[in-house]
């Protein structure tokens, strides 16, 4: 996710993620740079499970053509 900090931090996904790495043990030797970049990770993956999961997203994905060579027998 390449979104700028100020524009992710405004993301409650972002803010749950950073606050549950922040106050989890397991991460207490990472500073906070690499909190942030492990929660910017976290809140990329949340997004693109979301989008998996979004049957009408996935639907206009399949649709749109490909401009590589394309596996699927549709395009």
């Amino acid at each position: 996710m390449n979104a700028p900090l100020s524009q992710i931090k405004e993301s409650k996904v972002f803010r749950e993620n950073f606050h549950a790495i922040d106050n989890d043990p397991q991460y207490a030797e990472l500073d906070d740079a690499a909190k942030i970049d492990l929660a910017r990770e976290m809140t990329a993956d949340h997004a693109s499970q979301a989008t998996m999961s979004d049957e009408k997203i996935l639907a206009t994905s399949a649709l749109q053509p490909c401009s590589v060579t394309c596996l699927w027998p549709i395009c």
